[in-house]
């Protein structure tokens, strides 16, 4: 298989003649290998076009990509309010859990012992069931 070559004839400046002749006398290589790669480098290099193509794409991906973590991030302050709200209503029930838990009930043997003893755990039973959270059923997870 027989490699066809075109002839071109170029001009250079003298300085620049000057150092091709350099450079090929330096690397030891003739001076229109060093054209031809030179040219080919040219030419496969990408185009201001195609880099600012590139460039923009991978914008366009970061901005999809902030925008998500932005939502996530949304979301997750929402949750923060939520949990903090919720501990709250169970921080400010404390005290009363605490002060029925330590309430003094009369003598088992005494009449008005089961009356109490009822309405003592009615009692802490309301308190109790105002601070369960139940998990909303479309978040709830099957561990």
């Amino acid at each position: 298989m027989t490699s066809t070559k075109t002839r071109f004839e170029f001009s250079f400046d003298s300085g620049l003649a000057e150092q091709l002749n350099a450079r090929a006398e330096k690397q030891g290589i003739a001076k229109s290998d060093i054209v031809v790669q030179a040219v080919k480098a040219f030419l496969e290099r990408r185009t201001e076009d195609e880099l600012a193509q590139l460039i923009t794409q991978r914008f366009d991906t970061l901005a999809h990509d902030l925008g998500h973590i932005r939502n996530d991030l949304g979301a997750a302050q929402n949750d923060r309010a939520q949990i903090k709200s919720d501990t709250a209503k169970i921080l400010e029930n404390i005290p009363r859990i605490i002060d029925r838990l330590n309430a003094k009930l009369p003598p088992p043997d005494s009449r008005i012992y089961p009356n109490r003893r009822a309405r003592f755990f009615a009692s802490i039973g309301r308190i109790a069931s105002a601070l369960v959270f139940v998990e909303p059923e479309n978040e709830r997870r099957n561990w």
